[in-house]
């Protein structure tokens, strides 16, 4: 019973971190995502600050809409890495770096300012992307410790059983494994 009931945990285990993996790597792939957009964003914005080319500011507009999908694509992880806030704050300074440059009064003083919100934007953005990767780096290793301690219950269990003994061999009040005498696998 006791090696079923570590297969079980094992199996789950082994979800976990297939499931931590996955999320790791649509952390990064998302965070990549999200540098890109936003360094677009900047790019055009300082040509449209050069140009005031209509096209530029359409172009602005889609990206800020790409931004917003983007960060809303990965609202599951910000709220697990506790992280949603500085989400918000990064999707709403470029909404205002956005807004600023398309009001029809901007000059050049204006569009100056503007385009300066990106240097504390690409900080916030940093610590962002520092957070969900250290969310999911943490994970990822809470679930290795995990699923070795559970390889070394399954073996030991797998040891005392094959030495003839029913001893059970794990104590879930102390978590730790407990040996009979004729085990002697302290």
């Amino acid at each position: 019973m006791a090696v079923l009931w570590a297969l079980v945990n094992l199996g789950r285990l082994a979800e976990q971190s297939e499931q931590l993996i996955f999320t790791g790597v649509a952390a990064a792939e998302n965070n990549r995502l999200l540098e890109e957009r936003l360094s677009s964003l900047e790019r055009v914005a300082r040509q449209y600050q050069v140009l005031r080319n209509p096209d530029s500011l359409l172009l602005l507009r889609q990206d800020l809409d790409t931004l917003d999908e983007r960060l809303l694509e990965m609202a599951p992880l910000t709220s697990q890495a506790g992280v949603s806030a500085l989400s918000d704050s990064i999707g709403i300074n470029a909404r205002r770096i956005v807004d600023a440059l398309s009001r029809p009064e901007l000059d050049d003083l204006r569009a100056q300012f503007a385009i300066a919100r990106f240097s504390p934007l690409r900080s916030s953005r940093a610590l962002f992307a520092r957070s969900t990767r250290q969310f999911t780096s943490s994970g990822k290793a809470a679930s290795r410790r995990r699923l070795r301690s559970r390889d070394r219950l399954t073996s030991s269990v797998s040891a005392c059983n094959l030495n003839g003994c029913a001893c059970g061999c794990w104590n879930w009040r102390r978590r730790k494994t407990v040996f009979c005498a004729t085990c002697r696998m302290n």
